[in-house]
């Protein structure tokens, strides 16, 4: 059975540069890389793709690391869900649309997920934090003005 996922908003948070992801957990004030084969998957995972279409789709990609695939993305997805980077969802309620496939950059790689907590006291120092997510600053998450 397919699996969904999503960013895990507002504890998370990401950008894509070029070749390279850079997602935060402002939660526990951890960030992390993802390279090579790991955008698209954070891409797909983040459009609401399932693991399966992921998979398939780096699959068409690259014919021949059909295994390779599929323990490189269940071992992502579990390291992205224990950072607290994205949260399993239910499935859309239409249906996915299809998964653009170019052809390999190169040979298959296996994505390459780091993550870094030497930035974590600056950035769980950081006020923007005790904001309201919905209405912002000067209004702290507990409804009284910063």
């Amino acid at each position: 059975m397919p699996a969904y996922y999503r960013l895990n908003e507002p504890d998370a948070s990401s950008e894509i540069f070029d070749e390279e992801v850079l997602a935060i957990n402002l939660a526990s004030g951890h960030y992390h890389s993802l390279r090579g084969t790991g955008v698209p998957v954070w891409k797909w995972l983040t459009e609401g793709r399932s693991d399966e279409v992921i998979k398939g789709a780096l699959r068409a990609i690259y014919p021949a690391a059909d295994a390779e695939v599929e323990a490189d993305v269940t071992t992502l997805i579990a390291g992205l869900l224990s950072c607290g980077l994205i949260v399993e969802t239910t499935a859309p309620d239409r249906e996915e649309d299809p998964v653009q496939i170019s052809p390999a950059p190169g040979p298959y790689e296996a994505p390459v997920f780091e993550s870094h907590s030497d930035m974590q006291d600056l950035l769980l120092i950081d006020p923007i934090h005790d904001v309201d997510v919905q209405v912002g600053w000067p209004l702290l998450a507990n409804g009284e003005n910063s």
